[in-house]
């Protein structure tokens, strides 16, 4: 662990319990299959596979036992009611909650190392989860006091919030084993997570029935909370172990999601994150940024307070720009509000490097050769050996340096008007400290002319994508001193990132997307740092409950490993899915009519025959997951079309947020497919039957 990351906060579990937990399931088998690593929660499934015992010589019989509902809830029941037992009389209620709960799964581990580097792995992965878990909203005058280790009748001195469950150390082993061998499954973390969630939902439901004592209620939900809180984001953790590993997999992105469930008499989980997800929240926060990151399944259940902690440790005082008088950060009620999304970009620069002297009032410019430009085939750069007066160009390759920033922060414009001779100084240093020949941004490689734009544009994947680093440049970001990168500095780089405004423009995240091999931030003082070291770091030494939030930053994490070997980005054409570009677009803006569909055919590899309307995106597709239809973005009046979202942004001004809300379409790849007709989509779609009075209950009327 980095010696100058401050952990105060995190766990301190017992090596030796977490030795005797792991050694008696400890197989010194060794394999690198990892088929042989167990991990069960049988008894919580709809159906239970059993091999009873025969007489010998006859081959075993495999018996299926389906649960009906019944059954299913009389199971469950039973479960909350042995934990209930285990707790009515506190001497030694902890210790009978966690055997209880640790029955309830089966284990075998054989990692490829020894005992002793097993259990030492495991508590450095303990150590980086938080101390305490987000105290559930009890009212606990009413506990009596052997519950509690002290006389504060807190939740931070509830035995069963301080006590590190076994099962949260099997989790942490589970993690050192993805740590070790590259890949796992999360089915079996799976179904614990929600095994557990179904054993607090019943026991609030038992409580409401009048079932036993309220207060033993209370600690047997606190003890299961701390174990589920923690299991989870050790259970997200492993799949960023595994996107850093392996490259991002976004075919898993619905494997990220919680089930709901009642934490609490009258609270869901969804609202007690939305709830305690704001306890913390800085005044210069982006109030709708926040809103879409509490908002998104991926956050359902965690422990947002060290997040504000390191956004705070690195923007501090500083004012935000999303409102006017920059007094206060947006409300956060709509996007409208917030000038990060609603923005007027001018094409005239007004950003300097301010590391170099120059004159602002008549700052020279540089503006383009239109010869040099119109003499190079394919995607241009611009050249630092041909550039002296005015902009030359060469083509663009692995050597160019590609630009990724904020039309809004100053750096916007357009090639005949030219680019600020600070600015390309400062691009020539940087790009040579990097061993490159040339440096492409849209100011200097976009052209006004309609034309010569589209052509650009149809080449943006392959600058990217070629390209040997995409520098993220965003005015909040270079404000930031990356000099000495603790590891807490580390995990405040990944916060500003997250809530940068470089971070939510449909453009950059496209040139993320291309490019995300190879991007790196720019710091204060010019200080360039890839950004996949941050990742890496953080993913490897930080605190888990702040390294996870690195799973909302997809479009950054590295290629898959094979797909790295490959040379041209078309290759990737079909690489993600057209839902799933669309669920990350749905929030993330673009200036001008129609380029978010633009982005949206680049981002699938739709270079050369890109769409430049939305029909002529959909006439492409021959077939749609119907999950990522259900959304509040607007459709198409086309005939046979009425279906199809008309632009990837569901807070467009077609969308009338006061009568039905805004919905964005999520991860979809578990729905149904839909097949594409010309009159028309065809598939199967799935219905609930609600009840009157709870349909009138849920819409408020």
């Amino acid at each position: 662990m980095d010696p100058g990351h401050n952990m105060t906060g995190g766990l301190y579990p017992d090596a030796d319990r977490v030795r005797s937990i792991l050694s008696g399931e400890y197989s010194h088998f060794q394999t690198s299959d990892l088929t042989d690593r167990f991990f069960r929660w049988e008894e919580f499934h709809t159906t239970n596979l059993t091999i009873p015992a025969t007489e010998e010589g006859k081959p075993p019989q495999v018996v299926l036992k389906y649960y009906s509902a019944a059954e299913r809830d009389s199971l469950i029941r039973g479960k909350c009611q042995e934990l209930y037992d285990a707790t009515t009389n506190p001497v030694g209620h902890i210790e009978r909650l966690d055997q209880q709960l640790s029955s309830y799964i089966q284990c075998e581990w054989r990692p490829q190392i020894c005992l002793d580097d097993f259990v030492s792995r495991v508590v450095a992965v303990l150590q980086r989860l938080p101390r305490e878990t987000t105290a559930l909203p009890d009212n606990l005058d009413n506990v009596p006091r052997p519950y509690f280790s002290d006389d504060n009748k807190t939740s931070q001195s509830l035995h069963a919030n301080r006590y590190i469950p076994g099962n949260v150390i099997r989790f942490a082993a589970y993690q050192v084993m993805v740590q070790a061998q590259e890949g796992f499954t999360d089915r079996e973390l799976q179904d614990a997570l929600n095994g557990t969630g179904e054993l607090i939902h019943t026991c609030v439901t038992l409580e409401g029935d009048g079932v036993g004592d309220p207060v033993i209620w209370i600690v047997v939900r606190a003890y299961l909370w701390s174990f589920w809180q923690r299991a989870r984001l050790l259970y997200l953790s492993c799949f960023l172990l595994q996107s850093m590993n392996r490259g991002f997999d976004h075919d898993s992105e619905s494997a990220y999601w919680s089930r709901n469930f009642q934490v609490s008499p009258g609270l869901s989980l969804r609202a007690f994150t939305e709830e305690t997800a704001a306890l913390k929240k800085r005044p210069n926060m982006c109030g709708w940024m926040f809103e879409l990151l509490r908002g998104d399944p991926k956050c359902t259940g965690l422990d947002f307070d060290l997040l504000h902690h390191r956004f705070s440790e690195a923007f501090r005082d500083k004012t935000p720009r999303c409102r006017v008088d920059r007094e206060a950060a947006c409300s956060g009620n709509t996007w409208r509000d917030c000038l990060r999304f609603d923005r007027t970009e001018s094409a005239n620069q007004t950003a300097h490097d301010q590391t170099t002297q120059h004159t602002p009032d008549n700052e020279e410019r540089l503006v383009w050769n239109e010869t040099s430009y119109l003499s190079v085939d394919g995607a241009r750069a611009v050249s630092i050996e041909l550039t002296d007066h005015e902009l030359k160009y060469c083509e663009a390759s692995s050597r160019t340096m590609a630009i990724s920033h904020v039309w809004s922060h100053g750096q916007g414009g357009r090639p005949d008007v030219g680019i600020h001779r600070c600015l390309h100084d400062r691009y020539v240093r940087l790009a040579k400290s990097l061993g490159c020949d040339s440096y492409w941004i849209d100011s200097a490689c976009i052209p006004s002319d309609d034309e010569l734009r589209r052509e650009a544009i149809r080449y943006i994947n392959d600058v990217f994508y070629k390209s040997k680093c995409v520098l993220v440049c965003d005015k909040d970001i270079m404000d930031l001193d990356a000099s000495d990168l603790t590891t807490a500095r580390q995990e405040s780089l990944v916060a500003a990132v997250l809530f940068c405004d470089w971070n939510i423009r449909a453009w950059t995240m496209l040139e993320a997307l291309k490019g995300r091999g190879h991007i790196s931030i720019l710091c204060k003082d010019n200080r360039i740092i890839e950004f996949a070291d941050v990742l890496r770091h953080v993913c490897d030494y930080g605190r888990i409950d702040l390294a996870v939030f690195s799973l909302l930053l997809p479009h950054t994490i590295p290629w898959r490993k094979e797909g790295m070997q490959k040379l041209k980005s078309d290759v990737f054409a079909n690489d993600i899915h057209l839902e799933i570009v669309g669920s990350w677009l749905s929030h993330r803006p673009a200036s001008r009519k129609y380029d978010d569909v633009v982005i949206w055919s680049l981002c699938l590899g739709q270079q050369s025959q890109r769409a430049r309307h939305p029909d002529q995106l959909w006439e492409k597709q021959s077939q749609v997951r119907t999950g990522f239809l259900m959304s509040s973005a607007p459709r198409l009046s086309t005939p046979g079309r009425s279906w199809a979202p008309s632009t990837t942004f569901a807070f467009s001004d077609d969308v009338n947020e006061n009568i039905k809300g805004v919905h964005r379409p999520f991860d979809s790849s578990f729905t149904a497919i839909a097949t594409v007709e010309p009159e028309g989509i065809w598939a199967r779609w799935w219905v609930h039957e609600i009840e009157q009075g709870r349909l009138s209950k849920l819409l408020g009327y």
